[in-house]
Parts: C-alpha cells; structure tokens; sequence
C-alpha cells in the first residue's frame, strides 16, 4: 500500500449515485427525527426551548454529550492527528472522558442554578459582563459551528462533484438548522439518540473487527512526528472546557433527575472516548501500513475505502451523523446564548417574544458561521482556536467569581484580555505556547485584583477602627 493515494478509489457512475441516495436518505431520515418531535412538543417559552420540560432520560443525555463533541475534529481530524502522531492523540478523548467526570462534581451547582446558560452562571444580573461573557461564548460556538460546516463540504464534496461545495455546505447546514430552530433541544436530543445509534453501529464495529485482525503492530516506514507542545495543551483543554461548557450546563438541567444526569454524563464520556480512539487507530493503521497522505484530513474515508470498498458509504454515513449531530448540538448553544445572553438585553429585541429572538439568534448564528467557514476553510483551526479563547477568558473568570471578585472587577479583567489576545494575534507576533500564556495572563490578573481587593478591605477595616 505504498505510494500516494487518493481520498477515494474511482467508482462508478451506478455506484456513485447509489452513495448519493444513501447518504440523501440519511439527510432525509435526520430531518424527519428532528421535525417529528413539533408536532407533539412545539415550544412555548424559551426555557421549553433550552431545557425541554426536564425531562430528558440518562439514555438521551449520554447520546446527546457524546454526540454533541463527537464531529468533524473527531472523527476526520482525529484521524489525521493519529497518522501524524500516533497515540499520543488519544490526549484528545482522555480530556473529554475526564471533563465529563469533573462535570458530574458540578452537576448540583449546574442543576440548581437559576439561569439556563453558563453567562447566567458567571454573570448573574450585571448587564456589562452577561453580554461580554454571552458574546464571548457565541463567538466561540460560532467558531464551532463554522467548523462543521467545514467538515460537511470536505466529508461529501467527493459525492457530489457537480455541486460547488459552498453551496453544498449551505444547503445541507441550512437543513440541519431548520429543524434546530423549530424545537430547541427537544429536537436535537431526539436526532442526537438517532445518530448515536448510526456512529456506535456503522463507525467503531467496522475499525474494531480491523484492529483485532490486522498482524502486529511495527514501525511504520515514515515514522510518527512528535506532537508540538501547544497542541498537546491545547487538545487537553477539554478537561477544562467540557465541565464550562454550555452544553453540559444545559443538559444537566434538562435531565430528569441527577442520576439520570450523572449516568448520562459518564456514558457519554465513555462513548466518546471509544468513538475517538476509533477513529485515531484508523489513522494509525494507514500510516503503520506505509500509505502515503497529503492531506491526513483524508485519513478516516481512505481507510474504509481501503478495507471496505463495497460498504465503506455506511461508515461516511455515520460520519456524517456525527457532524450532523455535533452541527446540531453546537448551533442550539450558539442560538440559546445569543437569544438568551444578548438579544434578551439589547433594545429592540429586548422587548419581543421568545420565538422572534430566536429566529433572529438563528439566522445571525447561521450567516455567520457559514461565512467563517468558507473564510477560512479549517476544521481543526476554527475549533482549537474557539476553544483557547473559551478557556482564557471564561475559566479565569470562573475563578474570579470563586473569589468573591466585584462584578466591576471581573468585566475589566475579562476585557483587558480579551483586547489584548486580539492585540497580539492581529499583530502577526508568532507568540509560543498560547495555550498557557493567554489563560495564564488572565488568571494574573484577577489573582492581582484579588489581593489588590483584599488590601482595600482590609485598609477600610482599619479606618472604621480607628
């Protein structure tokens, strides 16, 4: 199998038409599960949009947490990141499996709070910093969103080769977008449970029976590259950023119960942590075996083409689930904190109903993402980077509020930061190890206004004693 290869082997006319009604077919069978659910559960209020009554089982929530960080970077990335580097990937899903442990700690904090998203935790009623921590968690989901649109144009492209793929993007997200908008969680958390079904029955079986056939394991003809530092950390960030994450705030208080809630949580982890470690032994085979990428993006499809020529649509399939599911999960976050978090709080907006500030919240999410996505072009980028930014400007402010910090405090600490990362990266200044300098220096901050309060505090005391 040496030499280089290309994504796909070259098929037929009948064969590749036959793909495209299956994968239609699977768009369609989506789309049904996701509109289903209105005509028995149409929204009200917005909370029934967010949280669906509560009334989500452990089942639905382990579907829904694994599928919601299971996507494009999960799979086609993963891939790729396990023939450049081997298993040193696997820092990827061991971060989330823990993330997931660390949010079952939280999960009462999460289940009594009074707000529905994580600006309504770490901002409470000050307006200043509910819109900046609010349009900093839409950018990043932004951002997330942006990459499975990615995702979606490099995953079925190849199928559809007399599409352009930006129009081919824009049809499908804005399909998945249809029936997010049309009942919130209640909607995703039933095509979640679909697609989870499609990603642990087409995806991992077919990439386990390979691995427990293949011949043993030995040094590939071009070895494996050392991960980079900053990509270490940065794939580590999910033991951070998964216990913050909206999602997880918003399905803990959707469960049923905090059992079903903290057994939904572990699940999912889990389910993640396979699913991934599949997909980056699917990489690691190709580059054990002597193929040759140049693209390593390509990795996953090139390996169920290689090993399953006749069956491998069925694993693009569930691929396609798992960034239909992410797209799906990580859109209703960006709409419920923009309708929630901004729209809410800003004239004119502020004085309509529930339904007009999401449907304006989900056509703002859509145009942008989808201009973000064929701006850049990056599946892993657009993610790392909306992941160091949630990490550096929300954690830090996390801490802060630990602290007992002034909601005064925390605004310009958080803005400081935040002007200054943009400072930095719109001055082309090749700065090493991002991933520790920018939380580092917001964490700085608010540990010096923290003693700097203190010193006040405690010179106040003093006056009123003497």
């Amino acid at each position: 199998m040496e030499g280089t290869r290309n994504w796909y082997p070259p098929i037929s006319e009948r064969t590749l038409i036959l793909d495209q009604l299956v994968l239609l077919a699977a768009l369609l069978l989506f789309l049904g599960c996701g509109f289903f659910v209105r005509k028995s559960k149409r929204f009200v209020t917005f909370r029934d949009y967010a949280l669906s009554k509560h009334g989500q089982g452990w089942f639905f929530i382990a579907a829904g947490i694994s599928m919601t960080f299971v996507g494009g970077a999960a799979t086609l990335n993963m891939a790729g990141l396990g023939y450049q580097y081997s298993w040193w990937s696997l820092v990827d899903p061991s971060a989330v499996f823990l993330g997931t442990l660390a949010a079952i700690i939280f999960l009462r904090r999460y289940r009594d709070g009074a707000g529905i998203t994580i600006s309504d935790l770490l901002a409470g009623a000050d307006l200043r910093l509910a819109l900046l921590t609010g349009s900093v968690s839409l950018v990043v989901y932004v951002m997330l969103v942006g990459a499975q649109f990615v995702a979606l144009s490099k995953l079925l492209s190849p199928f559809f080769p007399n599409i352009d793929g930006s129009l081919l993007t824009a049809l499908l997200s804005a399909a998945v977008f249809s029936y997010v908008l049309t009942n919130g969680l209640s909607s995703v958390t039933q095509t979640d449970a679909l697609q989870y079904c499609f990603v642990t029955g087409l995806l991992v079986p077919p990439i386990v029976y390979v691995a427990l056939t293949a011949a043993p394991t030995h040094e590939p003809p071009i070895p494996f590259a050392t991960m980079p530092a900053d990509l270490f950390l940065l794939l580590g960030f999910s033991i951070l950023f998964v216990p913050m994450s909206q999602d997880v705030t918003i399905r803990a208080k959707a469960a049923r119960t905090y059992g079903h809630a903290a057994v939904g949580f572990l699940l999912g982890g889990l389910s993640y942590f396979v699913i991934v470690a599949g997909c980056i032994y699917a990489g690691f085979s190709l580059a054990r075996d002597g193929s040759v990428l140049t693209d390593p993006e390509k990795a996953l499809p090139l390996f169920f083409s290689t090993h399953y020529p006749r069956a491998g649509v069925l694993a693009i399939v569930a691929v396609f689930a798992a960034i239909a599911s992410t797209l799906d999960g990580w859109a209703f976050s960006a709409i419920v904190s923009c309708a929630n978090d901004i729209l809410k709080r800003v004239p004119p907006f502020a004085t309509r109903g529930d339904r007009a500030r999401v449907l304006c919240a989900s056509v703002l999410v859509y145009s942008t993402s989808l201009a973000l996505a064929l701006y850049f072009n990056k599946i892993l980028a657009l993610i790392l980077t909306g992941l160091l930014i949630y990490v550096a400007v929300l954690l830090p402010l996390a801490a802060g509020n630990a602290l007992r910090l002034t909601t005064r405090t925390l605004f310009g600490t958080s803005l400081t930061t935040i002007v200054l990362i943009v400072a930095v990266e719109s001055s082309g200044i090749q700065l090493t190890g991002k991933a520790i300098a920018y939380p580092s220096l917001h964490l700085i901050l608010v540990l010096a206004s923290y003693f700097a309060q203190r010193r006040k505090t405690h010179a106040d005391l003093r006056r009123k004693l003497d």
